[in-house]
């Protein structure tokens, strides 16, 4: 089952997204991919995780927007402080290398997670700019914690053992708590 519930959120994403335009399609779809595409490792018989590497593809165009949109707004840019805290961090971390004992491997890995979840950050901080679309990334969440709540209640009844972990297509069940609890938030205030 848990092959499919990409395959079903991401039609009802489609529907949602034709309901709900006032935030841009990638935004809606990079919080799609944090939910369904991130810790999925389904392969459907290749060898590799396609839907892992839709979640970078994504955040890889996300960064491509952000270098455009900096290229072009370069004087406006460096008078915001997120841009600046973001710049300031990021040097931090360079600098944590000098003396220390890290292992290279390792730091890179952090690095480079570092400057692409900046860049989705720095993405969504420039385009989530009104409290319409706010409210639409909450509905978006919102529905997504509602189809996967289903969907674990659906593989918990067709399970053997009702009380074992649940984990859908995450591959701890930490992360899926992980998944649901902004979800479960977001609904008492909506």
């Amino acid at each position: 089952m848990s092959e499919i519930i990409p395959l079903i959120s991401f039609i009802w994403f489609l529907y949602f997204f034709k309901n709900n335009r006032c935030n841009s399609f990638l935004t809606s779809l990079i919080f799609f991919s944090f939910f369904i595409f991130a810790t999925n490792y389904s392969h459907f018989g290749l060898d590799i995780p396609i839907f892992r590497y839709l979640h970078r593809l994504i955040g890889v165009f996300t960064c491509i927007f952000v270098v455009i949109f900096v290229l072009r707004n370069k004087n406006s840019f460096l008078k915001d402080q997120v841009p600046l805290l973001i710049i300031l961090l990021f040097f931090s971390i360079l600098l944590s290398y000098i003396g220390n004992d890290l292992d290279v491997k390792n730091y890179l890995h952090y690095l480079r997670n570092y400057i692409f979840i900046s860049g989705i950050v720095l993405y969504l901080y420039l385009n989530i700019d009104n409290n319409d679309k706010l409210e639409e990334v909450f509905k978006l969440i919102a529905s997504i914690t509602l189809i996967l709540s289903v969907c674990l209640i659906i593989e918990k009844l067709f399970s053997n053992s009702f009380f074992s972990k649940a984990s859908l297509f995450y591959p701890n069940s930490n992360y899926l708590a992980y998944a649901l609890l902004p979800g479960f938030a977001i609904c008492f205030f909506l």
